[in-house]
């Protein structure tokens, strides 16, 4: 009878155990009621200097690099760095030609079958309608354009629109180029927003009549037509010495003399932009909710025990992390608290979580 009294409490030693395990392993995941998540649709533009060098969004004097011989190795595009060392391209300037022109054609290919022609091609199917193979700006079609892309590292979703500009100098004649998404709104193309290059600067427009191009933010990518930066047509007049002939099975390096345009005026100023997206949680921590902890130095390895005779029935934990769990059980975000929050079983909580997705 003694032994089977001894085997009897210890069933119910260990059954308390069970029960403190289970007591401290209830909390492990709580879900959200209905009133606790607040969800809204509004999307906040969050803007960023676009450039690698700083967050102002503006490329200065000394910061328009490019390799010596980079043209005859690369006859597509012209990179610009904003470091001597070259390690961190900023921006690429193309030139497209709708004949193939102003560019050699390799051994053995079909004429017309050039850098130009590759270049023109590659964005009108990147930029233009499924249906369309030729870019127009201002009503007119375009043969020929110069075509500026920063780097995909730089901008976020996409190049900000409205906060960029870009100005070309020759000699004494300067001009700033900007869009006109403060006066009109985007049309589509391609599936993506388009707007026209006019002449004005990162906070106002100077003439919104003539276009000159089309900038689409979403492929951070400007296209300039060259025949109405460089015939002389309005503002363009001193620019005239750069009225390129677009000889065949030449290589003209346009896009190095545009560079050089950029470079002598050595001011483009652009940030980029993402849209964000936030969510509020709101985590209600009851007083018997959570008041134990599965921290190894919380209880004995084994039989579950307390270490600290002083926890015994008031226990105190730290609340320090929340995480947020799909339906799966997945760990998909945390949010860590500024500082460690008390919690026993005379303490509620309500803690807030801001998710931006």
């Amino acid at each position: 009878m003694r032994r089977i009294s001894k085997l009897n409490r210890r069933a119910i030693a260990d059954s308390k155990v069970v029960k403190r395990r289970q007591q401290i392993q209830a909390k492990v995941f709580q879900d959200f009621e209905e009133e606790d998540v607040i969800e809204s649709n509004t999307k906040i533009a969050v803007t960023d200097g676009l450039w690698t060098a700083g967050t102002t969004g503006s490329l200065k004097a000394a910061a328009f690099f490019t390799s010596s011989g980079q043209t005859t190795v690369i006859p597509y595009y012209v990179q610009s760095y904003s470091e001597a060392a070259l390690t961190q391209p900023e921006f690429a300037i193309a030139y497209g030609n709708y004949f193939g022109s102003s560019s050699l054609s390799a051994s053995g290919a079909s004429s017309g079958m050039t850098p130009t022609k590759a270049v023109y091609t590659q964005y009108a199917n990147l930029l233009l309608d499924a249906t369309d193979d030729l870019f127009t700006i201002s009503g007119s079609d375009t043969h020929e354009f110069f075509a500026i892309t920063i780097d995909r590292r730089n901008y976020k979703e996409q190049m900000n629109p409205g906060n960029w500009s870009l100005k070309l100098s020759s000699g004494s004649v300067n001009l700033t180029l900007c869009d006109d998404s403060s006066t009109t709104t985007s049309t589509t193309l391609g599936g993506k927003k388009v707007y026209n290059v006019v002449s004005g600067s990162d906070t106002a427009i100077n003439d919104a009549t003539k276009k000159y191009g089309l900038f689409y933010p979403e492929a951070a990518t400007i296209i300039l037509d060259k025949d109405n930066l460089f015939n002389g047509i309005g503002l363009f007049t001193g620019f005239q010495k750069y009225q390129y002939t677009s000889s065949a099975n030449t290589d003209q390096q346009h896009n190095l003399s545009m560079w050089k345009t950029i470079e002598s005026a050595s001011e483009f100023v652009a940030r980029s932009q993402e849209d964000v997206t936030s969510a509020h949680y709101f985590c209600r921590v009851k007083n018997g909710d959570y008041n134990f902890s599965t921290n190894p130095t919380f209880t004995y390895t084994g039989s579950g025990q307390l270490r600290h005779s002083t926890m015994v029935r008031d226990p105190q934990v730290y609340v320090t992390t929340v995480g947020l769990y799909n339906d799966d059980n997945e760990l998909v975000a945390t949010a860590k608290l500024s500082k460690p929050l008390l919690k026993n079983f005379t303490r509620e909580s309500l803690i807030k979580v801001k998710l931006e997705f």
